[in-house]
C-alpha cells in the first residue's frame, strides 16, 4: 500500500483529501496551526522539519496543500506570504527529490493576472497581480524542477467536510453572521470533492505536469451561496454586494477573469460535477452529520 503525506490536512481541502485518499492508501496527514488529534504537527516553513519528516517517513507521494489564501494578509505581509506559499513548496521539492517522492502541489488560478482569460495548462504564467499569486507561481516554477510531480489549479471551492471541521461557505452560513458576497463576478465554483478525486486519479495513473479543474456551471457567489443555504434547509443573513463595493474593502487586487480550459481532465477519466448535482450531495453529508444531534434548526 502506498504511504501519502498531505502537508496542510487540517485546511478545507487537506480534510477532505485526509478523509478521501485514507480509503485506498495508508495517509499521514500534518497540521500547523489548527491541531487535531489525527494529524501530527509540521512547520512547513522549516526547512530542516520537513527533510526530517520526509526522509523519516519515506512516503511514496507528498501532498502540498499548506497556506493561507486570504489574499489581503499575504499583500500587506510579502514576506510571510512568500515563505509559506513559495519557500515552504522548495523545501517539499528539495526533499522530495533526495527520497525519490512524487509530490502533488495545490497551486491557484491567482497566478495569472487575469488579462487573457481562458488559460490552458500550458500557458505561461505571465505576472501574476498580488502577492499571493507572486509566491504561488514562484512555487510552481520549484515543483516543475522535479520530474515526477503534478500541478493543480482551480476556482474557489465549496462543500462539507463535517462537524466541527472548515466547511468554507457552509461555515459561513452557519456561523449567524451576516454574509457579504459578489452578484456580478461569474465564477465556475469546484465541489471540494472532485479535488480529491483527481488527486486520487493522479496517484493511480503516476500524472505529472499542470492539471486545471472547473466546475461546468457559471454561478455569482452570491447566487451560489443562496442556493447553498436554501439546499441544506438553513436560514442565513445573505448580503449582495457589488465587485466596487468590494474592492474597497481589499487591499490586494484580483484578476478580472481567470477562467480555466480543462483538457487533460479527460486523461483521469473524470468530470466536475455540475452545480445542482453539487449541493445535492452537500445537502446528504450535512443532513446526515447533523440531524441526529440536532446540530441545527434543519428544514427537511
Amino acid at each position: 500500500m502506498k504511504k501519502i503525506l498531505i502537508i496542510g490536512a487540517s485546511g478545507f481541502l487537506g480534510r477532505k483529501l485526509n478523509t478521501k485518499l485514507s480509503k485506498s492508501y495508508s495517509v499521514v496527514g500534518t497540521y500547523t496551526s489548527h491541531k487535531s488529534d489525527d494529524l501530527i504537527y509540521l512547520d512547513p516553513t522549516n526547512p530542516e522539519e520537513v527533510k526530517k519528516m520526509i526522509s523519516e517517513l519515506k512516503p511514496d507521494v507528498v501532498i502540498h496543500a499548506a497556506g493561507n489564501p486570504d489574499l489581503d494578509y499575504c499583500e500587506k505581509n510579502p514576506k510571510e506570504a512568500d515563505l509559506m506559499h513559495h519557500l515552504s513548496v522548495k523545501y517539499a521539492v528539495d526533499a522530495c527529490k533526495k527520497n525519490g517522492a512524487k509530490l502533488i502541489y495545490v497551486s491557484s488560478t491567482y497566478v495569472f493576472s487575469g488579462d487573457h482569460a481562458p488559460y490552458h495548462e500550458v500557458d505561461p504564467l505571465g505576472e501574476p497581480i498580488n502577492e499571493y499569486g507572486k509566491a504561488k507561481g514562484k512555487a510552481e516554477q520549484e515543483v516543475k524542477t522535479l520530474p515526477n510531480s503534478a500541478i493543480l489549479r482551480f476556482d474557489f471551492l465549496y462543500g462539507y467536510n463535517g462537524p466541527n471541521k472548515p466547511n468554507g461557505l457552509v461555515n459561513k452560513i452557519t456561523s449567524g453572521n451576516p454574509v457579504e458576497a459578489t452578484n456580478e463576478q461569474q465564477r465556475k465554483p469546484l465541489l471540494v470533492d472532485d479535488v480529491a478525486i483527481a488527486v486520487d486519479r493522479i496517484i493511480e495513473v503516476d500524472g505529472r505536469g499542470v492539471y486545471h479543474l472547473a466546475g461546468p456551471d457559471s454561478v455569482s457567489k452570491y447566487d451560489l451561496t443562496v442556493a447553498l443555504a436554501k439546499e441544506i434547509g438553513l436560514t442565513a443573513d445573505i448580503r449582495p454586494i457589488s465587485e466596487a463595493m468590494q474592492a474597497v474593502k481589499q487591499i490586494a487586487r484580483r484578476p478580472k477573469d481567470t477562467s480555466l480550459v480543462t483538457n487533460r481532465l479527460g486523461e483521469l477519466g473524470m468530470t466536475c460535477t455540475p452545480i445542482k448535482q453539487a449541493l445535492s450531495i452537500i445537502k446528504e453529508q450535512f443532513i446526515s452529520q447533523n440531524v441526529e444531534g440536532r446540530r441545527f434548526n434543519i428544514e427537511q
